[in-house]
């Protein structure tokens, strides 16, 4: 009970919690819920696509206070990118009247194999991308930034969302213009061998099938993407 209420009051303190409504006592004091204060700090999300980026930003009670698309046409490099989501954001944060102070950071979602060793993207077919250093994209943008694969964001996101989440082992299944995906481990990422374990999308469904964007024939993405030719009524 004494860390209990040292880690409440420290919080408190901080302005990033409030009491909330009192419940029914089921003897002795009244207990009170405590609530997160939603405009104490602020997150921002950028999901790259080769068709533009697509931004969200969040308070720490998860509320959306904007979300916004843009067109584009395909990156060449992550130079552009970074500087291209440097000037949305700031668009974006003057537009909702947020202190930048109160920005906790960027998480960028991005299609692609990622090489940790080498920090640079190993491979993005859809994005038409190998061995861009993604040094070059923090560089351009203000605040901290967490780049991660859009497999794995979106897996992490669904985990994290469901009410019966527990310890529960779930596989992601992500259809985009590419498709990906993640596997989580009580709730934790399972990278596997070279950061592979949910690219579903180049996982051969027809030895010498259709052609794939990532040079190969017959992966599941050949078949099953969102790609613009299907969603313009044509298929592959």
């Amino acid at each position: 009970m004494p860390t209990v209420h040292s880690n409440i009051k420290e919080l408190t303190n901080a302005g990033l919690i409030k009491m909330g409504a009192s419940k029914k006592s089921s003897g002795g004091r009244r207990p009170h819920g405590y609530l997160p204060v939603g405009d104490a700090a602020y997150a921002a999300s950028v999901y790259i696509t080769d068709e533009g980026l697509r931004f969200l930003i969040m308070d720490l009670k998860l509320t959306e206070i904007v979300y916004m698309r843009i067109k584009s046409n395909p990156f060449k490099d992550l130079d552009t990118v970074g500087k291209t989501i440097s000037v949305e954001l700031e668009k974006l944060f003057t537009k909702s009247k947020i202190d930048r102070k109160k920005v906790l950071g960027v998480g960028i979602a991005i299609p692609a194999v990622i090489d940790r060793e080498k920090d640079q993207i190993g491979l993005s077919p859809t994005l038409h991308l190998h061995g861009n250093s993604l040094q070059s994209l923090r560089d351009a943008i203000n605040y901290k930034c967490l780049i991660e694969n859009d497999g794995t964001c979106g897996g992490f996101a669904e985990w994290y969302t469901r009410q019966d989440r527990g310890n529960r082992d779930i596989a992601y299944l992500l259809l985009e213009n590419g498709i990906g995906g993640a596997v989580m481990l009580n709730g934790a990422q399972y990278n596997g061998n070279h950061c592979r374990s949910g690219e579903f999308g180049h996982m051969c469904i027809e030895p010498g099938g259709k052609n794939c964007q990532c040079g190969k024939k017959g992966c599941l993405e050949a078949y099953c993407s969102a790609c613009k030719e299907e969603k313009e009524g044509i298929c592959r």
